[in-house]
């Protein structure tokens, strides 16, 4: 989850956001073949929230972007898989939202040669607005287990 403290307000006052990026250290993957990951918007993760609940209706809002990657296993260091996600920060200002919650899951979930570990810090989403950078916004990363 990555918190957008007043973004609204630098949206007024420069016009636009020029860019945006999400970013997740990947620290462990199953091999160096590349596999896809999609990047989704979901809804806000809490404490009853593990992996088997999260397919709940509705949990996964908005599949925004799939990306091929492998990094962390021997002979492919680990590296931060990054995302553009201005449209999805644009629209969260544009609406006032406080906070975007990400969620990164493969594309396909039985291959037992997509899974990969992201480290619990390290990440965020970088925002640049009116030609400045605006801010990193940090996220909560929160591990979810089944």
């Amino acid at each position: 989850m990555a918190l957008l403290p007043d973004i609204d307000h630098q949206v007024r006052r420069t016009g636009s956001i020029l860019s945006a990026e999400f970013a997740a250290r990947e620290t462990h993957a199953a091999s160096c073949d590349a596999r896809e990951i999609r990047l989704w918007r979901t809804k806000r993760i809490n404490s009853p929230t593990t992996w088997n609940k999260q397919t709940a209706d509705g949990f996964w809002v908005d599949h925004h972007q799939t990306r091929s990657f492998a990094y962390g296993y021997d002979g492919c260091a680990s590296k931060d898989a990054k995302f553009g996600v201005r449209a999805m920060v644009a629209e969260a200002a544009s609406k006032k939202r406080p906070t975007i919650t990400f969620g990164m899951r493969a594309a396909n979930e039985e291959d037992p040669c997509t899974w990969k570990r992201f480290s619990d810090s390290g990440g965020g989403v970088d925002v640049h607005a009116g030609g400045e950078e605006f801010a990193r916004f940090m996220g909560q990363a929160r591990r979810v287990y089944q």
